[in-house]
């Protein structure tokens, strides 16, 4: 909801424009949310079975994957924002914003692929506290890099601190997976 006062102090438009780069991204981010379940399953799996060593292998080569699928969508955002956008809407203001956001969300989409399946491999392995206070952390840093990015650089600011904290997240979501004490191996050896 904030995100969206601010949005709308920049314009009618970016409110709506942002609403339908959500719905083009949603593509996205239910094949990120597949791939995040899949990484969920197999990190349980091979910990459940006592391999700590595959898992953290599974849950790298997942990311690797999801973010190479990600890329074709990537590519489309960012070439042909105007098209998609335009099955949507007419209205010149909208269209534009909302193609400036594909481009800047599309430059990272892989970023969301990898976020979503260490979210999955961190609840795999039953370490939930880090997505949570990462995601938690971020979200509001996202707000207030929209707020000072928007000032600088209008409704494109608010775009890049949407896209900046999901890179930022898939890092240190990542990390965190690789840091983490594996609660679910820890309990299957007691």
């Amino acid at each position: 909801m904030a995100l969206g006062r601010v949005l709308s102090g920049l314009g009618p438009s970016n409110l709506a424009a942002l609403g339908l780069g959500h719905r083009v991204e949603a593509l996205a981010y239910t094949v990120c949310e597949g791939f995040g379940a899949a990484a969920s399953t197999i990190v349980g799996q091979w910990l459940g079975a006592g391999y700590e060593k595959e898992a953290r292998h599974a849950a790298a080569h997942a990311a690797k994957f999801t973010a190479w699928v990600m890329v074709p969508l990537s590519v489309v955002m960012v070439l042909f924002p105007v098209p998609i956008v335009s099955v949507f809407t007419s209205d010149p203001v909208t269209v534009a914003a909302s193609a400036s956001y594909l481009r800047i969300i599309g430059f990272l989409a892989p970023a969301m692929g990898v976020e979503h399946v260490m979210d999955g491999a961190l609840i795999g392995a039953g370490d939930t506290l880090p997505s949570l206070i990462w995601g938690l952390l971020l979200c509001l840093a996202r707000l207030a890099a929209a707020i000072w990015l928007s000032g600088r650089f209008g409704v494109a600011g608010v775009w890049w601190a949407i896209s900046l904290s999901t890179a930022v997240k898939a890092v240190l979501k990542s990390w965190a997976f690789q840091k983490s004490r594996l609660p679910l191996l820890a309990q299957r050896r007691q």
